[in-house]
């Protein structure tokens, strides 16, 4: 499943902004439905396609009910943050996210790439993985 979001801000920036999961491990489903233990990567991605800076990007990522956050796999040049908080005050200098991974994993309910300044054509990802319950 891929979720494309597209943000213009201001005129002279165009972000896409793109959330979308790779299925790891097999079949996440068979015919009892889907199977416990199964591994998703997810992806939050950022690219500045306009011509000037973007100031505050985040792409928040909100853990479905069903799953698990299990690890981060890639950080590039991007910040990755977490809130244990069902619903988390979004806005960049959020206090309801931090940028120390919460203990234990299962309390994480948001996931969210941060950056201060995403230059023209620049792109940021993180990748992640959620596990199934």
């Amino acid at each position: 499943t891929s979720l494309v979001y597209q943000w213009n801000p201001v005129p002279l920036i165009n972000l896409i902004n793109v959330i979308d999961t790779i299925q790891t491990g097999g079949n996440i489903r068979n015919e009892s439905g889907i199977i416990p233990g199964s591994t998703i990567i997810v992806r939050l991605s950022s690219r500045n396609n306009g011509a000037d800076t973007a100031d505050k990007v985040i792409i928040p990522f909100k853990i479905p009910d069903n799953c698990v956050y299990s690890d981060s796999i890639i950080n590039i040049s991007a910040s990755i943050e977490w809130s244990t908080i069902t619903n988390p005050d979004q806005s960049y200098g959020s206090i309801d996210y931090t940028n120390i991974r919460p203990a234990p994993l299962s309390s994480i309910k948001w996931v969210r790439l941060k950056k201060n300044e995403l230059v023209i054509n620049e792109e940021i990802n993180i990748f992640f993985k959620i596990i199934i319950k």
